[in-house]
């Protein structure tokens, strides 16, 4: 009679981590050796995955990267892994930021707390009268900004204005 045999199986670990501006907000996703992509786990700075492989050469891809970050390093990449072991292999992204910084000074004796910043026609965002905001993930190239403010105030300088990402 034959002694059982454990499974030959090894375990595969994918850690990402992200630095620089305006990281990935949608996430990551692994393709391992051509199946179906895998949504990896946690926040946008550091996510890892754990996959059940067999011992042996794996391809792994990097995907759902976004447009304005670059994986440091082979992507695909293959990782050996040894049977009963694990092994892990960590992307690394860079990201670039793609927005502006605006700051805003009100004065008067009604001054508003806040004002709206309209980009590209978008719906308005709401930023403080008397501070900055950032405005983050947008394209390269050029961008209307215009800022909506209360009818008894004015601003001082352009309105709308064009800046270049």
């Amino acid at each position: 009679m034959r002694e059982p045999v454990a499974p030959d199986i090894a375990y595969l670990s994918v850690a990402v981590l992200t630095t620089g501006g305006d990281l990935n907000a949608n996430g990551y996703s692994v393709v391992v050796d051509q199946a179906a992509p895998r949504k990896l786990s946690g926040d946008s700075l550091r996510v890892r995955e754990s996959f059940s492989v067999s011992p042996g050469p794996h391809t792994l891809r990097l995907s759902d990267v976004a447009a304005n970050c670059v994986v440091n390093g082979a992507n695909p990449r293959t990782v050996n892994v040894a049977s009963h072991n694990a092994t892990e292999t960590t992307f690394e992204v860079t990201c670039s930021a793609t927005g502006f910084a605006i700051t805003t000074r009100t004065t008067g004796p009604d001054s508003p707390s806040t004002i709206s910043l309209q980009v590209d026609g978008q719906p308005p965002l709401t930023i403080p009268a008397n501070g900055p905001r950032d405005v983050t993930q947008l394209t390269q190239g050029s961008h209307t900004i215009a800022l909506q403010l209360p009818t008894h105030c004015t601003i001082v300088g352009g309105n709308p204005i064009t800046v270049d990402v």
